[in-house]
């Protein structure tokens, strides 16, 4: 995936266009003092054009997330072969739990920091208003789904165990990574992550086929020498 990732880069529709727009000014002008006009101004069409979309600024924001959440799972989630999943879980531990792997590629370089600030936005948001949550949780089964698919994808391989709860592990990984994803975003505190990411390694130990070595992170390897 390229480290240069841009949400909603080409709009199609009149809708894509708003919603990069409201993307563009949420970073710059953050979600508690935006503007229907300040959004019209990172876009092509005028506000008449946003109002006959879209009642309010609230009601444009409420379906801008679940769009938002949708493209920024696909913007973290990597997608790899059936064969290569277990890559995809070394690479993606190392990266959502350390902040960068073992190829030097970092968090920010893969999703930048906008991204980031937007999506914490949206997150603080929920805690505060149920029809933000509703558009949160649409957003993590995808999330869910797709780790699923690729647990699924090991078994199929058989790089995982048969026997394993597909829907239970990948909810387990999932979780490690997105927590270590919000800490890393939200704090300076962040070596004890190391200890996650350890955690994840026995994790991952533990579900392989027997004939399958799971490969220890680099990264951590490397910041414990």
């Amino acid at each position: 995936m390229s480290p240069d990732v841009e949400l909603f880069p080409e709009p199609e529709t009149s809708e894509e266009e708003i919603y990069r727009a409201t993307y563009r000014a949420l970073t710059q002008h953050g979600l508690a003092d935006l503007s229907i006009q300040q959004i019209a101004d990172e876009a092509t069409l005028g506000k008449s054009t946003i109002y006959h979309h879209f009642d309010s600024k609230d009601d444009l924001l409420k379906s801008f997330v679940g769009e938002f959440m949708r493209a920024h799972v696909d913007a973290l989630m990597l997608e790899l072969p059936e064969t290569e999943s277990l890559d995809f879980f070394t690479y993606g531990l190392d990266l959502f739990i350390l902040g960068e792997a073992a190829d030097g590629t970092t968090l920010d370089e893969l999703a930048g920091s906008e991204i980031n600030q937007v999506y914490l936005q949206l997150r603080a948001q929920a805690a505060m208003d149920p029809s933000y949550r509703s558009a949160l949780g649409d957003a993590d089964a995808v999330g869910l789904a797709r780790t699923e698919e690729i647990l699924q994808g090991g078994i199929d391989a058989g790089l995982v165990r048969a026997s394993i709860d597909v829907e239970q592990d990948a909810a387990t990984l999932y979780a490690l990574m997105e927590t270590a994803l919000l800490v890393q975003c939200t704090s300076d505190q962040t070596g004890w992550l190391r200890h996650i990411r350890a955690a994840a390694d026995d994790y991952m130990a533990s579900i392989v086929a027997d004939d399958i070595e799971w490969p220890r992170s680099q990264v951590l390897e490397q910041r414990t020498e």
